[in-house]
């Protein structure tokens, strides 16, 4: 996810998805993609990895995102495309939108 307007200085991050919220403190970067987490999050955006989102069509995903200590914002991520094949165990769905900050 992209922000519309850079976030300058350090700040929290908090990020709601199907009734699961992770949250951050950014800048930061995480090596492990394994468990659901936010695994990137700095001025421009964030990433969030490792999430089990079944294998239904996932064509846009619902997000609550929270910068800061802003309100929550509902936005949305639109499905760009597939890593691996729908036949996986874990599906790798990449997702992409804007938070409307």
């Amino acid at each position: 996810m992209t922000y519309q307007a850079p976030v300058v200085g350090a700040y929290g991050l908090s990020v709601s998805v199907d009734d699961m919220t992770f949250q951050a403190s950014c800048p930061a970067s995480s090596s492990s993609a394994l468990t659901p987490a936010i695994s990137r999050c700095d001025q421009g955006g964030f990433e969030l990895t490792g999430l089990d989102l079944g294998h239904g069509a996932n064509e846009l995903v619902t997000l609550g995102v929270s910068v800061g200590a802003a309100a929550a914002i509902t936005t949305s991520a639109r499905l760009t495309g597939i890593a691996n094949s729908r036949d996986c165990d874990l599906v790798c769905f990449n997702h992409a939108g804007t938070v409307a900050n």
